[in-house]
């Protein structure tokens, strides 16, 4: 999957602060919610919100599957995308995707991890709309892969 991301997804940019952080962040949990209550293999823990002073782009829900594994659901509050972490790394949850699609655009492990290097043309037009203001934090936070673009994963 190729993808352009769109100018204020990183919330850097101007007017990137707007009322979609509502809407995503309410229909995000709505999602989550039914989720946990439509499969029990899904158990929710809590949620993690950018709201609540950790700052950041996105919101988190925390969920354990069938008692063995940790399960991230990352949402972007400023454009309608999602992710899947496990262990710490980008994952593809089939069993996940069908209830945040018709909402949002699951994003697959392999974009999500795709190296930023100018060199690579898929990193390179992933960013080639971003504004200015997000090139600067970019180059202030040096992020390496799309995901930490997306989702703020950056150190």
């Amino acid at each position: 999957m190729e993808i352009i991301l769109p100018p204020g997804i990183t919330g850097y940019a101007p007017n990137s602060q707007h009322a979609t952080v509502a809407d995503a962040s309410l229909a995000f949990t709505d999602i989550c919610e039914t989720l946990a209550y439509a499969d029990p293999r899904f158990e929710l823990q809590g949620f993690v919100r950018a709201l609540q002073g950790y700052g950041g782009n996105h919101d988190a829900a925390v969920f354990t599957y069938q008692l063995h594994k940790e399960v991230i659901v990352l949402c972007n509050l400023y454009h309608p995308y999602v992710g899947f972490v496990i262990n710490g790394q980008y994952a593809d949850v089939p069993e996940l995707k069908g209830f945040f699609t018709p909402i949002f655009t699951v994003l697959p492990a392999e974009l999500l991890s795709t190296r930023l290097d100018a060199e690579n043309p898929l990193s390179a037009r992933a960013v080639s709309r971003l504004h200015p203001d997000e090139f600067g934090q970019m180059t202030y936070r040096q992020p390496e892969i799309v995901g930490d673009i997306v989702f703020h994963r950056w150190v």
